[in-house]
């Protein structure tokens, strides 16, 4: 887990957030396009290799994401984290690509 150098955060039982940076005594900053990467890559993963273990931590991630989300919301942008830097909006193409990429992912897969 993040705490002692690992790459995830636990939410609760079953959520999981997938750190961008995690480093030991590092402060998390849960960033959004990186958690979502993250799932994508774990997916691909999976399809790949239909290792059981990647649908478990998809899934823990999507209900991350999904108990979490409207913290990123700042009206008509994103919040790029929730770390106390100063807000950063999500404007590059690739986060975007990234973000629609997963909505076609998850409307797929529900």
């Amino acid at each position: 887990m993040a705490g002692s150098g690992g790459v995830a955060s636990v939410g609760g039982r079953d959520s999981t957030f997938l750190q961008l940076l995690a480093k030991p005594g590092f402060q998390k900053t849960y960033v959004l396009n990186g958690h979502t990467n993250s799932l994508l890559f774990i997916w691909k993963c999976y399809e790949y290799t239909y290792d059981y273990r990647a649908p478990v931590v998809f899934g823990k991630g999507i209900n991350w994401r999904v108990g979490n989300l409207e913290k990123y919301d700042a009206g008509e942008w994103s919040y790029y984290d929730q770390g106390a830097q100063e807000r950063m909006r999500i404007t590059t193409r690739g986060t975007l690509s990234s973000l629609e990429s997963f909505m076609k992912l998850q409307a797929n897969k529900c």
